[in-house]
């Protein structure tokens, strides 16, 4: 049953918010009100609680917000779902049992154990839908209340025993079709395992490849020689020779070092004393060359340095004189003043022309100078340059010394001399010891040719001698057949493991045939029985729908229609007639007896609650009134009912809106 009703919402198109709380009682439940005052918003919630948004009339996209706390009761288990447009949680008793949308949803469709459909075809009736079950056809009909019972998993069912056996027979056929049987590989004769034979033929190997290599050893050394010992007439080693001939080597190339040096040297003409006396005759010469050099560099100064200076200070003071004039004419130049009474005029600058006029009668005296300030200078600096130069007017005139081209090479002659001293003594050369050294030389490369041959000899022997015994001792074998034998057993061995797993996949795959082909027939055979079963459970639904259908008819029109059959294809008629030719109370009120019959007969033990919206209002007042006191009387089978009308209805319980 329906417990309590918490909702909040608000709606897109208006803005318009509504919020309510309801505790639901056992009985009959009127629920009424004003137009538009949300009356039938109240059930279409509870639907939304249950089933999500797929209950809303128009949809998620009418609602800005939406959220609703809904606690029901399913065979008297407590449960309460919180739901809002996004998210969805489902307690049992105080327990989170499920989150999401998603899974809430799946976990109420299988608590009821059937969908939205069947939940409002046998549990509520909306505005305007009385007739819903009757408008649709025979094969809704049929697949609704095949849903309802549970005769939708019957199909279900007998597709899936049907659809597994006929692929269990496929499967089997497959199998069969692609493992052929194996052929059994043929047993070569002389079998023996392989790595025994293997063994025996890498040992008959080695010991032809032993042989084989003795004969090339017997082969390599047929013209094996014993080594002959050299001789010589040379005493000396070679070592010795060398040295000696490497000293007269060097002896050679000093002596001929020395003679160069000595044929590059000046001879000795002048003592140390002697080219004393000439160097000091060479300094006065020389001294007498620098001063003729700078007399001609530097000429004699026309005037001294102390006219040359006062011709400077003429110059600077003639300038200031300039100056000082020119002065004196600007300001003179800036007009004059006038007395009016005498007309006396004076310079307007009278002041600074006076005191001007005072620094020229200051000046000294100074004549015109004949040289210009740029030539003063220049002649100044020559004056300084003599000054300092001065001291070479004490030189005489020396003549130049006859030996003056001679004297680099009398000093060379002394400096060589000294250099002559120090050579040593011219070295002996003794005789050419080359031809003995390469005799010698031959001789010992020989001797160490001779010592290593003697030794390979000595080797080579004694391997010729094994070689011989090796050859003696082991017979010529032809390993062709053994290894033809050992490639048969290969191919056998090789055949023989395939064929082992092929005849035991094949013996496996026959069982699994057999095993499949009797799992088939097991669920057609289910198939058949199922098939059955369901045209029974319908025999038996149908004859008690029908009873229930007609009594509550009966009781709704109080007497004037009493029968309702439906067959087994679910076409509806009432008193005889079809359902689809009744006026519109007469075929509202069939309906609703169906609708209800169907509740009672396969879901009132799971959720005994029917819910109402406007039910009798194509009904008379007659009418109406029957139908109430029909539904009061389900109390029976029905914990509560939830009625929305305009009418005043006896109930148990009221809510208004």
């Amino acid at each position: 049953m329906i417990k309590s009703l918490a909702f909040e919402v608000q709606f897109a198109s208006t803005g318009r918010a509504l919020k309510g709380a309801h505790t639901f009682a056992e009985g009959f439940t009127s629920i009424s009100g004003q137009n538009e005052a949300g009356k039938s918003l109240r059930l279409e919630f509870i639907r939304f609680g249950l089933f999500g948004v797929d209950a809303l009339r128009d949809g998620r996209s009418s609602y800005t917000k939406l959220s609703i706390e809904l606690e029901f009761v399913i065979q008297d288990v407590d449960y309460k779902v919180l739901r809002t447009l996004a998210n969805a949680t489902l307690l049992k008793g105080s327990e989170v049992v499920a989150k999401s949308t998603s899974v809430v949803n799946a976990a109420i469709r299988k608590l009821f154990g059937y969908d939205l459909a069947v939940f409002d075809a046998a549990h509520c009736v909306k505005q305007g839908e009385v007739e819903a079950l009757g408008n649709m056809g025979p094969t809704a009909r049929r697949k609704m209340v095949d849903t309802t019972i549970g005769l939708n998993i019957f199909d279900d069912l007998i597709k899936w025993t049907a659809d597994t056996g006929n692929a269990l027979n496929r499967e089997a056929e497959a199998m069969a079709s692609s493992v052929p049987q194996p052929v059994e590989p043929v047993k070569p004769t002389g079998y023996r395992p392989a790595a025994e034979l293997e063994a025996e033929i890498a040992t008959l190997a080695q010991q032809q490849e032993k042989r084989r290599n003795a004969e090339a050893v017997i082969a390599a050394n047929a013209n094996l020689v014993e080594p002959v010992m050299p001789t010589t007439t040379v005493v000396e080693t070679a070592a010795q020779l060398k040295k000696l001939q490497d000293q007269r080597q060097a002896n050679i190339a000093l002596k001929t070092k020395i003679e160069t040096q000595l044929s590059m040297l000046k001879p000795l003409v002048k003592t140390a004393a002697e080219l004393e006396v000439l160097d000091i005759e060479l300094a006065a010469w020389l001294g007498w060359q620098q001063h003729k050099a700078w007399l001609e560099a530097n000429p004699k100064p026309r005037h001294d340095r102390a006219l040359l200076e006062k011709w400077l200070a003429d110059h600077k003071t003639a300038e200031e004189h300039r100056h000082l004039l020119r002065q004196i004419e600007d300001l003179e130049g800036r007009g004059h003043h006038e007395c009016p009474s005498c007309h006396h005029t004076w310079a307007i600058a009278s002041d600074a022309i006076v005191e001007l006029q005072d620094k020229v009668d200051a000046l000294p005296p100074y004549s015109t100078p004949p040289l210009s300030v740029s030539e003063i200078q220049v002649e100044l600096q020559r004056v300084a340059v003599w000054d300092k130069g001065c001291a070479f007017a004490e030189f005489s005139e020396v003549p130049e010394p006859e030996w003056l081209d001679q004297i680099n090479d009398w000093k060379l002659g002394l400096k060589d001399e000294e250099f002559r001293k120090t050579l040593p003594t011219i070295p002996v050369i003794g005789p050419d010891l080359s031809a003995a050294y390469q005799e010698r030389l031959r001789y010992e490369q020989d001797l160490v040719r001779f010592e290593r041959d003697t030794a390979t000899y000595g080797v080579a022997k004694a391997r010729v001698g094994e070689a011989q015994a090796v050859v003696a001792s082991t017979p010529v074998v032809d390993l062709e057949p053994l290894r033809q034998l050992l490639t048969e057993i290969r191919v056998y061995d090789a055949a023989l493991a395939p064929y082992t797993q092929l005849k035991t996949r094949f013996d496996e795959v026959m069982v699994a045939i057999a095993a499949k082909e009797t799992d088939a027939a097991n669920y057609l055979a289910a198939r058949d029985a199922i098939r059955e079963m369901k045209i029974k459970v319908k025999q038996h639904l149908v004859p008690s729908l029908n009873a229930v259908a007609s009594k509550l008819l009966t009781e709704m029109t109080n007497g004037a229609r009493t029968t309702v059959e439906v067959d087994e294809e679910f076409e509806i008629t009432i008193d005889g007639q079809p359902l689809h030719t009744l006026s519109g109370s007469g075929k509202a009120v069939a309906n609703l007896a169906i609708r209800i019959g169907l509740g009672q007969v396969l879901t009132a033990r799971i959720f005994p609650v029917l819910m109402g919206d406007e039910i009798d209002a194509s009904m008379d007042a007659d009418r109406a009134t029957s139908t109430m006191a029909c539904i009061r009387r389900l109390g029976t089978y029905l914990k509560e009912m939830l009625l929305v009308s305009h009418k005043q209805i006896e109930a148990d319980n009221y809510i208004t809106v």
